[in-house]
């Protein structure tokens, strides 16, 4: 075995060479690595040792020497098998997501704001109820009756009309701001094992409402806004109270009905709704409006809501104008995608009031069964941006500030911004900056 202490960002990948595909990435830190063993690779920058570990399925998994110091070369020994590991040692499985780093979530972290006092609502395909870092993240008892997660499908699929019906398709114009998985980035090796325990997970859910994810697209990113961070650092906001309200699931696409009224529970609006929800996430939208749509939008924006909204992936060779509604509409939140060096991505709509772009390529998250993957597109971006929001809120309610809802929308329009070669201005996230700025 050898022990390495990591002194620069890289990627895990599935073999020893960067013609592999990345699996996770892992960051510098005081913390000692005990690998398995190295073995020789593809060279990089004139190294060509690979160092590997072992996860829980008995696969290795490789991180390049050259963004590591050994302690002790001379304790290599025949590597152990997979079930002799000791779990205390700290291991590559123990993923922490790029995007923490990058949008200085990790320096808020530090200054003590995780998000405690805010609650985000997502309406999307449930969440995986076997990932406590996902379960952890909603409240398991009812306040006052009210049931933290809503299941609105069954009243959809009683419908016989198809008014309101958003295409379905799982293309890059389709109804969510995810990228489909043929665009995917690393598709075919985007998962990775989990390392923690699943089997504790509960949550009281309502009754007769299955909140399970079958799709896995809520999941993705509810765990980027909330993740209790326990399994995978991958949640912006691990502190925050998280509201679930399902309006689709792997067989049927989302109704623009059944949207409004999860918006409507979200926002404080029905008999059941949770009354004390911030901020309402959603990565689903149409491009055709709705004659409900406005004045539903309306309602919420009245009712103190922050309404976060991706503005949707176009198909390749598409227009590029326009955009998803909600998002579009005036007062939303409209997010959309850049990579990790803050450029816009191709598949973005070039809306001339985009609020805000934050990390949309490659994103690590929970998928269905709580299984780390990648996924790509306008919702990762608009799930991050939600979760960033969640730290802010928080913050400026332990300032007792008011006005929250426009406060935020000021700070995010106050952004830095680029031009794109074709001259499209965009905003992108700096989440320490933003939240720097909060006197």
């Amino acid at each position: 075995m050898i022990r390495v202490k990591i002194t620069k960002q890289g990627f895990i990948r599935k073999g020893p060479g960067r013609s592999y595909a990345p699996v996770g990435a892992i960051f510098p830190s005081q913390k000692v690595l005990v690998m398995d063993g190295v073995e020789e690779g593809e060279a990089w920058q004139g190294i060509s040792k690979w160092y590997y570990q072992f996860n829980n399925n008995k696969e290795k998994q490789y991180f390049w020497a050259g963004n590591a110091t050994p302690l002790d070369q001379t304790t290599i020994v025949s590597p152990p098998t997979a079930t002799h590991r000791n779990t205390s040692i700290p291991t590559l499985s123990l993923f922490t997501s790029p995007i923490i780093p990058t949008l200085g979530i990790d320096q808020i972290w530090a200054d003590g704001e995780r998000g405690d006092l805010a609650k985000v609502a997502i309406l999307d395909s449930g969440i995986a109820l076997n990932c406590p870092d996902l379960t952890g993240a909603v409240s398991n008892t009812s306040r006052n009756g009210i049931a933290p997660m809503k299941n609105f499908l069954s009243n959809s699929r009683n419908r016989n009309d198809d008014s309101g019906d958003v295409p379905n398709s799982r293309s890059r114009n389709d109804d969510s701001g995810d990228v489909s998985n043929s665009e995917r980035r690393d598709d075919d090796n985007r998962h990775v094992p989990n390392s923690g325990n699943q089997d504790d997970a509960s949550i009281n859910i309502p009754t007769n409402q299955n909140m399970d994810d079958d799709y896995g697209h809520g999941s993705h990113c509810a765990g980027l806004i909330a993740s209790r961070n326990q399994q995978h650092i991958v949640g912006v906001a691990p502190a925050c109270q998280l509201y679930v309200g399902k309006i689709r699931d792997a067989r049927t696409n989302v109704r623009i009905p059944t949207l409004l009224e999860g918006i409507r529970w979200a926002a404080g609006l029905e008999p059941d709704s949770p009354h004390d929800i911030d901020i309402i996430s959603v990565s689903h939208g149409s491009l055709l409006n709705h004659p409900d749509m406005q004045p539903v939008i309306n309602q919420v924006l009245a009712n103190n809501k922050i309404l976060v909204c991706a503005i949707g992936n176009r198909a390749q060779g598409g227009i590029p104008t326009g955009g998803f509604y909600p998002a579009v509409l005036p007062g939303v939140i409209s997010v959309g995608a850049v990579d990790l060096q803050n450029n816009f991505l191709p598949f973005n709509y070039e809306f001339d009031n985009l609020t805000i772009c934050c990390p949309g390529e490659a994103i690590f998250s929970y998928g269905v069964q709580g299984v780390l993957e990648q996924q790509s597109g306008t919702s990762q971006a608009t799930a991050i941006c939600a979760g960033v929001i969640a730290l802010l809120v928080s913050h400026l309610k332990k300032r007792r500030a008011d006005n929250i809802p426009q406060t935020i929308m000021r700070l995010l329009l106050s952004s830095e911004s680029r031009t794109t070669d074709n001259n499209y201005q965009y905003r992108f996230m700096n989440a320490i900056q933003l939240y720097k700025t909060i006197h």
